[in-house]
């Protein structure tokens, strides 16, 4: 009877192992028949991970209708930021099932509010009757050094901004609160720092560019021409300025630097430059130059920001103003001298052919600035 009992036992659990195996093939058949839009769920959600502390953070108190209010001090003045978790998810482009198309209608405003602004950056002073370059650096919180070095080598002639070239820090938030401390005491002492309340991060870098656009025209619009470039860059201002004279007239409708005509998504999820089929589904990108140094004039960066609530958020920055240009049927200019990555250090950094150079550390800053060049070299 032990036995028999066994013997039905295990038939009982052989029953069980086929039952489980033939629920198994209709789950993974229908999984298979459901693929597409698994793969799409998927998609979202690997999209959505990279924004879901962005969104956290930004939204820190709701009220009724999902909106926060955020205040910050700046300069004695109080700034109001109204957030939303729906203006979130229209920015990050992540509420959409849809491809994301090329234009909108109002679809990504740039809700932020200035937690620190030194707005008399680009004051007339010391009889200086004109501003010819306002440069716009985007950093980091962790980058004081960066910074300090920057003030120390091709920013110092400039270091009190009272010359005809001005320049500012862009950073957006941190949830790190000994580092916004750091940085509020660094802009109290320089008055050099523009800071928003978005969380800073890589793909955020098209809202600083957005914020770019809009600082430089609300509280620099009397210079004439503006720089967007990165901390570890070098500047040569002065083969800038012999481009200006050469460019300017292109860039009244331009934007110049190290340009392409057109481009290629990159469609590899591991490219740092990843654009999935929704989140860009052209084949080819309009022109656009490269954001690690690229200039244009103010009105043309007065054109741009008026453009950008009708082109939708795309997380590549450089891309995206390319993408605000073809909105406005312009395109881009290609300016010899801007430099793609680091050029050998020596006194080309002291010519005329060179205009930037890229992923310099800081003691290659300090290094060339401080190059001593028997002639002027050119080339």
């Amino acid at each position: 009877m032990t036995a028999l009992r066994k013997t039905t036992i295990i038939l009982s659990l052989r029953n069980l192992t086929y039952l489980l195996a033939a629920l198994s093939v209709v789950v993974l058949f229908s999984i298979w028949n459901q693929n597409r839009q698994l793969s799409k769920f998927s998609d979202s959600l690997w999209r959505f991970k990279g924004n879901l502390f962005n969104i956290f953070y930004s939204t820190v108190l709701f009220n009724t209708n999902n909106s926060s209010i955020i205040d910050f001090q700046s300069n004695g003045d109080k700034q109001t930021a109204f957030l939303s978790i729906e203006d979130h998810a229209r920015i990050t482009n992540e509420s959409h099932t849809a491809a994301r198309p090329l234009l909108c209608t109002s679809c990504f405003l740039h809700n932020y509010g200035y937690v620190l602004n030194n707005d008399g950056i680009c004051d007339l002073k010391n009889s200086v009757d004109s501003i010819r370059i306002i440069i716009l650096i985007f950093s980091t919180h962790a980058n004081t050094d960066r910074r300090k070095a920057l003030r120390e080598s091709w920013l110092l002639p400039y270091r009190h901004n009272q010359d005809n070239i001005r320049y500012a820090f862009l950073l957006g938030m941190t949830s790190n609160p000994s580092l916004q401390g750091r940085l509020e005491t660094e802009s109290a002492l320089y008055k050099d720092i523009v800071q928003e309340n978005f969380l800073d991060s890589y793909h955020n870098l098209t809202i600083k560019t957005v914020m770019a656009l809009k600082w430089v025209i609300t509280h620099c619009n009397h210079a004439k021409f503006m720089m967007k470039t990165d901390d570890d860059m070098y500047v040569n201002t002065e083969s800038l300025k012999i481009a200006l004279q050469q460019h300017g007239i292109q860039l009244l409708r331009s934007v110049g630097g190290h340009c392409w005509l057109k481009g290629r998504p990159q469609r590899q999820r591991s490219s740092k430059w990843y654009a999935s089929y929704r989140m860009y589904p052209q084949k080819i990108y309009p022109g656009f130059c490269s954001g690690t140094g690229y200039v244009t004039s103010i009105s043309m960066a007065k054109k741009l920001f008026d453009v950008t609530p009708h082109v939708p958020f795309f997380h590549l920055e450089d891309v995206y103003v390319g993408l605000c240009l073809y909105a406005l049927g312009l395109s881009v200019t290609h300016i010899r001298g801007f430099n793609l990555g680091r050029i050998p250090l020596g006194c080309v950094y002291k010519s005329n052919t060179l205009i930037t150079s890229h992923e310099l550390e800081l003691h290659h800053l300090l290094y060339v600035w401080h190059l001593k060049c028997k002639k002027k070299h050119t080339g």
